[in-house]
């Protein structure tokens, strides 16, 4: 979602992102689910927001497991 070496786009960025988080990489699941608790380029979403970080939380991933603690 930067743009780094080519324009940026914002929905790209989001779809890739979301491929990687259906695909298991915690990370990505962190970031999904840190973009639907902020409303940054998506809607909204605390219950979606949940649920990433969950799966990401129970990889051990520990700032979704930090987040989680402070939904």
């Amino acid at each position: 979602m930067n743009g780094w070496g080519c324009k940026q786009d914002v929905n790209v960025g989001i779809d890739l992102i979301a491929e990687l988080a259906e695909q298991g990489h915690a990370q990505a699941q962190f970031k999904l689910g840190r973009y639907y608790d902020t409303g940054e380029g998506l809607p909204q979403d605390v219950e979606k927001a949940i649920m990433w970080y969950t799966k990401a939380a129970e990889q051990g991933y520990a700032k979704a497991q930090y987040n989680l603690g402070l939904m």
